[in-house]
Parts: C-alpha cells; sequence; structure tokens
C-alpha cells in the first residue's frame, strides 16, 4: 500500500479477510466495527448490516471524526463532496431495495476500472474485501473536512 494512503484506508486495509460468523454467534472484531457507532453493538451482532460500521471503526482509529452511524446513507452528509475520487475517499453507493429507499452501501474508493469502482469494504460478501461495482451506483465519494 502507498505510505501516502490515508491512514483510515491502511487501518481497513489491516482488517481485510475479517468475516461474519455463520449463525447466531457474532464475530468479535465486527462487534468492535459496530462499537465505534452510536447504540454500540446490535443484539443482532453481525448479522445488522456492518459497511457504515466498519468505516465508522476505520475513521475513529485514525483519530477522523465519522458519522457515527450504523446507515450508510449517513455518510452523504459527512466531510465534503468531491467530484473526482482519490486514493480512500468515501464512496457512497445506492443499493436497491424497495423496502427501503435510503438503502445504501458504504466503502472505500481503490480504483476505478472502466465502468467500475473498486472499493474496500466491510459486509462485502459478508467480510471486510475488495470489490467492483457499477460506478453508476456511486451517489457520492467524501473527503473529511479540512483534506480539499
Amino acid at each position: 500500500m502507498n505510505e501516502n494512503a490515508p491512514r483510515w484506508l491502511q487501518v481497513l486495509l489491516a482488517e481485510h479477510g475479517v468475516k461474519e460468523t455463520p449463525g447466531p454467534k457474532s464475530t468479535p472484531r465486527i462487534d468492535l466495527y459496530h462499537a465505534a457507532t452510536s447504540g454500540g453493538v446490535p443484539p443482532q451482532g453481525d448479522e445488522t448490516s456492518w459497511c457504515s460500521s466498519a468505516c465508522c471503526f476505520a475513521m475513529e482509529q485514525s483519530h477522523v471524526r465519522s458519522t457515527r452511524s450504523k446507515a450508510a446513507i449517513s455518510w452523504l452528509t459527512w466531510g465534503v463532496g468531491i467530484q473526482v475520487p482519490r486514493l480512500g475517499c468515501v464512496t457512497v453507493l445506492h443499493r436497491e431495495d424497495p423496502r427501503n429507499p435510503n438503502a445504501a452501501h458504504v466503502a472505500l474508493w481503490l480504483a476505478t476500472i472502466g465502468d467500475r469502482v473498486v472499493l474496500l469494504g466491510g459486509n462485502q460478501g459478508n467480510a471486510v474485501s475488495i470489490v467492483p461495482y457499477a460506478a453508476a451506483r456511486v451517489m457520492a465519494f467524501r473527503v473529511p473536512m479540512g483534506d480539499l
């Protein structure tokens, strides 16, 4: 990883491979991510969506105030919006869910390849992983205040 990569990206990259625990037990590391949000660890543990919790954890570990919310959509108003993504910027994606018009996903941008954005994030295939998504799903790229 580039030594100039934002600290929060380095923190989340170190979590790469953390996976949900099948069944009723929760992965302690994912509970730690939830603990970085308001309300702390939910009773459902890693069965509760945790993409935002993973981003909150990475930011808070880097001494950057996060949204402290388990809701991915909360990142739409965090920090400052940018038009051109940069390494480690927070990326909010639209998620189709007819039951929830505020459904979203949040992760950290690594690259754009063709019509895909490559993101490092939590709860991607039930793990902290690197996954390409359709760039058309991007709602926003965000960086911390003062990081322009």
